[in-house]
């Protein structure tokens, strides 16, 4: 696994703890900067941000393919990381068991993973069978480990949002989540990113 998608997939664990069942497009923000801390990295502009295609049980070639019953939890994920000495190593490092994770999660029907190396971003676009099975990944032990990693890899324009999909009406899509992340960073008082 590359680099970037090991650093992709640890974004996507570490900014779903704002996820809840009675929010949608609500921020997940690390504390503020100290004084000796540098202005975030949202506000840089990722222009040579690549994605992958949305791949999971839910795919076929990156269109959605079903299951077509009940709404669906769409999430958009963005960690920018922190510009300090083994940040990156760290963040590296904490990947293995969240990979595993993801890949045994019941309810995951599909993840795109997606950065930006110029401005440090890492982004996840998913789709979930349900509120619950999105909460039990947030409640693992390997995403749990790597919430409490947080303020080691993570910079406060780190975020996540996540909303009620209808697969009849609209298509996920990389614009989708990067336009509801960057909403969720104006609302928190951070850059656009993007």
């Amino acid at each position: 696994m590359t680099p970037t998608r090991i650093a992709t997939l640890f974004a996507f664990a570490l900014a779903l703890t704002a996820c809840d069942d009675d929010s949608t497009d609500t921020p997940y923000v690390p504390d503020p900067p100290t004084a000796d801390e540098t202005p975030s990295r949202a506000d840089c502009e990722e222009a040579d941000f690549q994605g992958d295609i949305l791949r999971g049980p839910g795919f076929v070639d990156g269109a959605y393919a079903g299951p077509t019953d009940g709404p669906l939890v769409a999430t958009s994920t963005v960690l920018y990381l922190r510009d300090a000495p083994g940040a990156g190593e760290r963040f590296q490092a904490l990947m293995g068991d969240i990979s595993a994770s993801l890949a045994e999660t019941d309810g995951l029907l599909g993840v795109a993973l997606g950065g930006s190396p110029t401005c440090g971003a890492y982004r996840t676009l998913a789709l979930w069978r349900d509120t619950e099975a999105m909460i039990a990944f947030v409640g693992s032990n390997a995403h749990l480990a790597a919430v409490r990693a947080t303020p080691e890899v993570a910079d406060r324009g780190t975020r996540t949002v996540h909303w009620t999909f209808d697969p009849a009406g609209e298509a996920l899509s990389w614009p989708v989540g990067i336009e509801r992340t960057n909403a969720a960073a104006a609302l928190a008082g951070l850059g656009e990113g993007g």
